[in-house]
């Protein structure tokens, strides 16, 4: 009950914007963008919720969603028609005209049925969202202009274009009305990929009326336990966890339905959710903002060489009515018409060079210094994440950003300036010289190139191209790691299982890239096709138009001219959306680290108002240390540790694993922060001083090559507890046990190291396991015994040094059972 009391509530969404929400939602003072309101959700108001999410589901099913775009589709369709081939002078009398306003009249009652429902579904949800309003108001505009052409028949052209030019804004809208309101129900659907963050959590629970601190640190704690971070995103599954707890520190006043609805307006975002056209033009533009000089200089050229194909096209139509004053006869014509078009057309080559040129010069420099800077940014915020990064992050993933991602990035930057700037620049420039010409011309080369670029199967083909780059990225990490443990690989003879899993996943690859390919092709396809067929239509109405007398020959031709040239960038663009959904994932990675962490990252600017440390001149001080990784356990891994590390010293921290050895560690160089006592250098408290100052002057380092030059032999065993450390001699130093020799010895080994010295006064005998920890082989020495020497040809026979004294051989001697020395690990 609890679950779905919360299920039914919605998820606020305070990322940045991507193709599939970019619906234009409104964040007024930082309320919920989606989502029904806290007062018509109580339980009072149960019956109502199950017929809104009904309402919605049925909007926003496939079926119900796509035959309602195709009826808007053949709406805008029939109404090209008529304006193409019906004349202007007499459009309403004509058979296209009535029967487009009689098509159009009978689709009304589909548009008011689809409406309804979506009012009844999103109530006051829907003046939450543009996208919505818009629709609401473009479809009222289309009532209004329908009704008009019925009543005003001397205007009716008119208004068929803007009956036109209104469904085709419904047509852009729809898609994104639809993911509004589908955010409303299918978060539960959805939920394994939703990521809530906390810090919007902890600000909900603080908000809640009637909450007391201790309720809150509780909880806090709670947070802390179930994510194991405090910070962040957490996932579907952790939030239910937290919630089960948080019940019962709700106030007392509040009933478990009230308690949740006051976590409603948490930020939260899916991992599902892949980069489009948009959002790729969007991020590109971000990426080249700090090259603003030559943006703008490739924008003046791109503007130069797109203002080509107009006046191309003006002067072809000036050459072509010059030639209809040929006299048959007397062979005179108009030199004046004959000599603009001849000098003008040769004219352009000139500035046609130059600006190609220029654009590849600008274009060429603005891209080589954005990425430049990408790399230069994305290996400085690598090198500034915590230990988590990288631990969430396999190697193969962050080599893949730099030897793969970065390239796909930079090719697609080529395509978004040549394949989406540039061509969108000759749309423009060469839809705006026709709407001047001939305004009907103008106004459906525009509508019917927004709708084109608009729809599609962009979103479908952009989410195979995210889960191809990521099987990629995978496939890539897995190879990388198998050849870099082939070593482990020969040892233990596992190329055959390692062959067969890895076929395995290029065999799920293989299915993702041809399912990348094939809708890509698609998307180029279908725009291609579409715009082939409207320019089809286009000339058949200029021909029209010609043999009715409402233009000239030299406007048609000059017209012709300027829609091949203007639909070959439309098809370019099409090409754009194949390349940019074919990288998009790429860029999305690269985003998603620059803009995710790179904000997050500014943890450390703090450190920078801290002042440095002074150079440590006598010992480095750990004091009454406290640190347990389960805050709300009892258990303490470090329980007020004292420990003086004296400058130039050597100091050995030996003990049992578990001991806390790597904890104190991690404390020491800040990679834990220790929840009671102080680090101090030099009498410095280092918590009052800047971070980077103390890591400047501390460091970990190995000891392999001075325990290879002087191995110590091992004799008895001692042990001294990690919250009693003191600087030992160099001669009480060479008495001990060898236990870090030992551990050298134990990296060559495959598995582990059980060492026991015994008593030599109580007759016992050295122990020594290696191998695997089901190997039954044991070394044993004694007085003299030549030791055997291991299959391990990295073992030195004088780590096996004959004791002091003769013992018998036999079970009974031992002074210590096998369990007993099953427990001795050096690791």
């Amino acid at each position: 009950m609890r679950q779905k009391s919360f299920d039914h509530s919605p998820a606020r969404r305070d990322v940045p914007p991507m193709s599939s929400d970019t619906d234009f939602e409104r964040h007024d003072g930082g309320g919920a963008s989606g989502g029904f309101r806290s007062g018509a959700s109580g339980p009072a108001a149960g019956g109502g919720n199950g017929n809104r999410l009904f309402y919605l589901r049925v909007i926003d099913s496939r079926k119900w969603h796509y035959s309602e775009t195709f009826a808007l589709f053949l709406d805008f369709f029939v109404q090209v028609l008529a304006i193409s081939f019906a004349p202007k002078e007499k459009f309403p009398d004509e058979i296209a005209a009535k029967s487009s306003r009689m098509f159009s009249s009978g689709l009304m009652l589909c548009y008011f049925i689809d409406m309804l429902i979506r009012t009844l579904g999103m109530r006051l949800a829907l003046f939450r969202s543009h996208s919505n309003i818009a629709d609401l108001m473009s479809l009222l505009g289309m009532v209004g202009i329908l009704g008009c052409r019925w009543v005003l028949p001397e205007h009716e052209y008119y208004l068929c274009l803007g009956y036109l030019g209104l469904v085709a804004l419904r047509l852009i809208l729809k898609p994104r009305a639809r993911t509004f309101s589908k955010k409303l129900h299918k978060f539960r659907a959805n939920g394994d990929h939703i990521r809530v963050s906390i810090e919007s959590l902890r600000a909900s629970l603080a908000r809640i009326p009637g909450i007391s601190a201790l309720a809150i640190e509780m909880m806090e704690t709670d947070l802390v336990i179930i994510c194991g971070r405090d910070e962040g995103d957490m996932t579907r599954d952790e939030l239910m966890n937290f919630l089960e707890r948080a019940l019962h520190y709700r106030p007392h006043t509040l009933s478990a339905t009230e308690f949740l609805s006051h976590l409603r307006d948490i930020d939260a975002s899916s991992s599902q959710l892949a980069y489009g056209s948009f959002d790729v033009v969007r991020s590109t533009l971000w990426h080249w903002s700090n090259q603003s000089a030559d943006l703008f200089f490739c924008f003046l050229v791109v503007c130069m060489n797109a203002a080509i194909s107009p006046a191309m096209a003006w002067f072809l139509s000036k050459l072509s009515d010059a030639f209809e004053t040929v006299d048959d006869k007397t062979r005179s014509l108009d030199e004046t018409s004959l000599k603009i078009g001849l000098m003008g057309i040769l004219g352009l080559c000139v500035p046609f060079v130059i600006g190609n040129y220029a654009v590849g010069y600008f274009q060429s420099k603005m891209i080589s210094k954005a990425t430049e800077r990408m790399q230069s940014k994305l290996l400085d915020i690598i090198l500034h994440q915590g230990t988590n990064f990288f631990a969430e992050r396999s190697e193969g993933d962050l080599n893949n950003l730099f030897s793969s991602d970065i390239a796909r990035v930079n090719g697609l930057w080529q395509a978004v300036f040549w394949n989406l700037l540039n061509p969108l620049v000759s749309v423009v420039f060469g839809f705006g010289y026709a709407m001047l010409m001939d305004p009907a011309i103008g106004i459906m080369a525009f509508a019917f190139a927004a709708v084109l670029l608009s729809s599609g199967p962009q979103g479908f083909a952009a989410q195979r191209s995210k889960d191809f780059g990521s099987k990629n990225a995978y496939v890539a990490a897995e190879f990388q790691n198998a050849v870099q443990c082939q070593k482990v690989v020969r040892a233990y003879a596992i190329q055959e299982p390692l062959l067969a899993r890895f076929a395995k996943t290029c065999s799920t690859l293989r299915k993702n890239q041809f399912s990348k390919d094939f809708w890509s092709s698609v998307v180029q396809i279908y725009i291609e096709s579409a715009m082939y067929i409207f320019t089809a239509i286009m000339t058949a109405s200029l021909a029209m138009k010609v043999w009715r007398g409402e233009i000239s020959s030299g406007d048609f031709f000059g017209f012709i001219t300027l829609l091949g040239r203007v639909s070959n960038p439309v098809t370019v663009l099409g090409g754009f959306m194949r390349v940019a959904i074919g990288n998009a994932s790429s860029l999305q990675r690269i985003d998603d680290i620059i803009l995710g962490l790179g904000r997050a990252g500014g943890d450390d600017d703090g450190d920078k108002d801290l002042p440095a440390l002074p150079k440590m001149d006598v010992d480095l001080r750990v004091e009454k240390l406290v640190f347990k990784y389960d805050k709300a356990s009892e258990k303490y891994i470090l329980n007020e540790l004292s420990a003086t590390l004296p400058r130039g010293a050597y100091t050995c921290v030996v003990g049992p694993s578990g001991c806390g050895k790597s904890t104190m560690l991690a404390c020491l160089m800040q990679f834990q922060e220790a929840d009671g006592g102080c680090i101090r250098l030099d009498g410095h408290d280092i918590f009052n001083f800047s971070k980077k100052s103390f890591m400047d002057q501390t460091a970990v380092t190995g000891d392999d090559d001075e325990e290879k030059a002087e191995p110590k032999q091992p004799a008895h065993a001692r042990h001294k507890s990690v919250d009693t450390i003191t600087p030992i001699a160099e001669d009480s130093l060479v008495a001990q046990d060898s236990v870090l020799a030992l551990q050298q010895f134990t990296k060559n080994l495959s598995s582990r190291v059980v060492h026991e010295v015994a008593d030599p006064r109580a007759g016992g005998q050295s122990w020594y396991r290696y191998g695997n920890r089901l190997s039954s082989r044991v070394r044993k020495t004694s007085q003299g015994e030549e030791p055997r020497r291991s299959q391990n040809n990295s073992i030195d026979p004088q780590w096996y040094a004959p004791t002091s004294e003769a013992h018998p051989r036999g079970h009974a001697s031992s002074a210590a059972s096998e369990d007993e020395r099953s427990k001795y690990f050096v690791l």
